[in-house]
């Protein structure tokens, strides 16, 4: 009897392997068959592998703890490589199952039933071709081709809209735009699912976290803080819970809001088995430490501890840095830059530590204030900080201002000290080169004995590394790994980062002379060949000494215009008043009656009254009202409304130039000449005067002889010698007064290139219709002279096997004109879908990789459309119908 049923059995599975190999039916034997080898052969070993490449990302990343580290670990930079071939392997075994095992075709009786028509009905037979899909599109997620993926997620929410996996795609096409930055795309998929009343509770957890993800993208704090919270409430894997327990740590420290910070901190300190995050928690939980050295005590206690420990040596920099925060935090100003400065010197490998080391010195430094120390450190700072940081930009226009402050301060300083050596008698100058000198000697002795001991150091160290370099590549010094690192170590250890660039080691490299005692400004080149540049000699240190009239006088120009500059950028770029105050009366003591008394009187005016001395203010008011009578400065202290005022004729005066180069562009010359001498009467020194003073001049030549328009131009470049425009004018005059000349040198070729000519083309009349929903082509236009077409076309198939297996596309190359051939992919079954195809060629970049944009064109089009296009060749109008319809966004 048993063997009976083995053979009925066996019978069966021959039965069922039999028919089942086959797709183009669709039986109860054929699906069985392909449901199991679909997930067995296929799917499961391709999700296994997706499971193993993200547990291996999740093991290996290295998040930046200095700043908010990324909700999922496949947003930093670099990660996807870790993946790769594991995403590689899940693509390869996703593809298999969708093109042997996917069975489209439906059953050959239909059923009469509701619920067995809505079985019929379905797209797709075999379960595990849209979980295959799915996977494609992730692996193309990871592994950051974007588009692919964008093509995988939006064909399985069109095909299989009525199953429950379109959840999955429509949270993984979220996903994509979000980690895109298209977050105007991301945004209306979200809506979508949380308006929908049967999305899945198992997907609840990954929407609040890919929420938060999307609102921390945009620095959206608080409502990253709201779904993280959520997704925390839901998540059962530990290590994944200290991860977003940690976020929000740092998400409520930065939104200052301590309590719930420390809250967090704590938490994944207490429990968390990672190290690294659990020290990082601990150095952030003392950037938030207490005022009171008391509340501080057993923290400081145990990050004391911790430098101590041996194990803790790469991390130094980070402790001394807590340490640092808290002395600050305690209103220890000194202990806190003695420990920022350790937590730098301490810094190798971890730059960005580095610089918020160096960014919190700066800013004590400022406090206090200590312009030059404080621009030392920010200087620095901004060269090595991540970009990420909150408030960047607001550090690095500070520095930059700094930077300029330092530069005039240091020029005074320098003209100072130069013009002190100029009043000395020659032995005493000569005494002071030769000290300068010795003083040279002395350090060039210390630095040999260093490098002697580095020397040492260093051949200790090959010694001890010789066998591991014999391991690791051998050879030639220059292209041994790990004697390069020690050497970078070595050189960043002495040096700091340096940018590779001829004479790294100086900081300033030219100089500029200004003589703002002249009508005209003085340029003094910094001419090196002219310059004496060896130090041991005297003349090395005696040649920029002002020792003539001429000389000192320049000097003296120097220091006016350094002078006025500090005083502006106290005022304006570092908003000291006190400071700027000052510099305003040092400059009018020294330079009393120069070009700059009645900026400088005017601002003083301003600073007196805004810090409430009434008294010094009306002082300064009414000796530039007596003086200058006559200046903006003087009419705006006795008519409040006078900038105003003038603001309002600005925008009058511009307006009414629009409307003036509108009349001119239409060749009404006597109405455009109507409006210029208006203008010259009722805009007198506005910044368009010289416009209008243009056009009436070329106005003027259309509408009498050449004569006259020569004139007219003779008299506007003489009236506005610096206009943006009088270079135009001058063109002008040349070509009335003499031949034409054109450039020398050059051969006027026709202009090659794809449609190079189509100004010369007549196109027949043609309605294009867009139709959104309608089969599509994507197509390029190719320029035969400079492209290989058939080599497109290879390209274009490999494209289609590498990233859209799924898919079968065909290519086709047909004959457009002469010179150019038409290259078509497909078919796709709408405009959205050929969209993403366009965009995702534009993003891999590989399928025009060395052309220029002269050598093709591509588009996509309907069917129908695409006939007319062929039929009439009316491309350029086709181009206008593309451009507005298809690329809105």
């Amino acid at each position: 009897m048993r063997r009976i049923i083995y053979s009925i059995l066996g019978l069966a599975f021959i039965i069922i392997v039999a028919g089942g190999c086959s797709t183009s039916k669709n039986t109860w034997s054929r699906r069985a068959y392909h449901n199991v080898n679909s997930y067995f052969n296929a799917y499961y070993n391709g999700d296994l592998a997706y499971r193993e490449g993200m547990k291996k990302m999740n093991e290996e990343t290295k998040d930046n703890y200095s700043l908010i580290i990324p909700v999922f670990p496949y947003s930093n930079k670099g990660n996807s490589s870790i993946a790769s071939t594991a995403m590689d392997r899940a693509f390869k075994k996703g593809s298999k199952a969708i093109q042997k095992h996917s069975i489209t075709a439906r059953p050959e009786k239909r059923p009469k039933s509701t619920k067995k028509r809505e079985f019929y009905d379905q797209p797709e037979f075999v379960k595990w071709t849209w979980h295959s899909y799915l996977l494609v599109g992730k692996s193309h997620f990871i592994k950051r081709d974007f588009y692919a993926a964008i093509e995988s997620f939006s064909f399985i929410i069109k095909t299989y809209s009525m199953l429950p996996i379109k959840y999955d795609a429509q949270l993984w096409l979220a996903r994509t735009y979000t980690e895109m930055g298209s977050f105007k795309r991301a945004d209306p998929i979200f809506k979508l699912m949380e308006g929908t009343s049967d999305f899945p509770e198992r997907l609840e957890r990954d929407l609040n976290l890919v929420k938060a993800d999307y609102h921390l993208k945009q620095n959206e704090l608080e409502l990253a803080a709201v779904h993280l919270e959520l997704a925390v409430k839901l998540t059962k894997r530990k290590s994944e819970v200290y991860r977003y327990q940690f976020i929000l740590g740092q998400i409520y420290q930065q939104l200052g809001d301590d309590r719930n910070a420390n809250e967090k901190y704590s938490l994944v300190m207490r429990r968390n088995r990672n190290y690294e995050m659990s020290f990082n928690a601990r150095v952030n939980l003392a950037q938030i430490s207490s005022k009171n050295e008391r509340d501080n005590a057993a923290l400081k206690r145990e990050l004391l501890k911790m430098a101590r420990d041996d194990k803790n040596i790469e991390y130094l920099d980070q402790l001394y840095f807590a340490l640092g925060k808290i002395a600050d935090n305690e209103g220890k100003k000194n202990d806190a830059k003695e420990l920022y400065l350790k937590s730098a010197h301490a810094s190798k490998a971890n730059k960005n530590q580095k610089g918020q080391s160096y960014l919190e010195l700066g800013i004590l430094y400022l406090a206090e204030p200590e312009y030059v120390k404080a621009n030392t450190y920010l200087d620095s700072a901004m060269t090595l900080v991540s970009k990420e940081i909150p408030d960047y930009k607001t550090y690095f226009k500070l520095s930059l201002n700094l930077r300029e402050l330092v530069e005039n301060i240091t020029l005074v300083e320098t003209q100072d000290s130069l013009q002190r050596m100029a009043a000395m008698s020659e032995a005493e100058r000569n005494a002071l080169a030769d000290a300068a000198i010795a003083d040279i000697a002395r350090r060039e002795r210390e630095e040999k004995a260093r490098e002697q001991m580095d020397r040492l150091a260093a051949s200790q160290m090959q010694q001890q590394t010789r066998t591991l370099d014999q391991g690791v590549g051998g050879g030639f010094y220059f292209y041994n790994p790990a004697t390069q690192s020690a050497g970078a170590i070595q050189f960043q250890a002495k040096w700091g980062n340096r940018t590779l660039e001829d004479d790294w080691r100086r900081a300033n490299k030219t100089t500029t002379n200004f003589d703002v005692f002249s009508s005209e400004p003085q340029t003094v080149a910094n001419v090196e060949e002219d310059r004496v540049t060896d130090k041991t000699s005297r003349e090395f240190y005696l040649q920029d000494v002002p020792l003539t009239d001429s000389a000192m006088h320049i000097s003296d120009s120097l220091i006016h215009l350094a002078m006025y500059k500090t005083a502006s950028i106290y005022k304006d770029k570092i908003e000291d008043l006190q400071k700027a105050q000052e510099s305003y009366l040092a400059l009018l003591k020294r330079f009393p009656e120069s070009i700059h008394e009645l900026e400088s009187w005017y601002f003083l005016y301003k600073i007196y009254e805004i810090i409430g001395e009434s008294a010094k203010s009306e002082q300064y008011k009414n000796e530039v009202i007596r003086k200058y009578p006559l200046s903006k400065y003087a009419q705006s202290m006795t008519n409040p409304d006078f900038f105003k005022q003038e603001t309002k004729k600005e925008q009058e005066s511009r307006f009414l130039y629009a409307t003036t180069y509108k009349m001119f562009a239409n060749e009404r010359f006597e109405k455009v000449l109507d409006n210029c001498v208006f203008a010259d009467s009722a805009y007198p020194g506005s910044p368009y005067q010289a416009k209008f003073s243009l056009l009436k001049a070329i106005s003027t030549g259309r509408t009498t002889d050449s004569i006259t328009f020569v004139m007219e131009l003779e008299k506007y470049i003489a009236s506005f010698p610096n206009a943006p425009e009088v270079g135009y004018a001058k063109d002008i005059k040349r070509y009335l007064t003499g031949p034409p000349v054109g450039p020398t040198g050059v051969e006027k070729k026709s202009e090659q290139g794809l449609l190079a000519e189509k100004e010369k083309v007549v196109e027949k009349a043609v309605e294009y219709i867009y139709d959104a929903k309608a089969k599509h082509y994507y197509a390029t236009l190719v320029y035969n002279q400079r492209t290989n077409a058939n080599r497109l076309k290879f390209n274009l198939s490999n494209m289609n096997i590498d990233y859209f297996p799924m898919f079968e596309f065909e290519v086709v190359s047909e004959l457009f004109s002469a010179d150019i051939n038409l290259i078509s992919v497909r078919d796709f079954k709408d405009g959205h879908t050929a969209m993403n195809y366009y965009y995702s060629i534009i993003y891999v970049d590989e399928v025009y990789a060395g052309l220029t944009k002269l050598d093709y064109r591509q588009f996509v089009i309907t069917e129908d459309n695409f006939k007319k296009l062929m039929e009439t060749k009316a491309i350029i109008t086709y181009f206008e119908f593309f451009e507005e319809n298809y690329k809105k966004e």
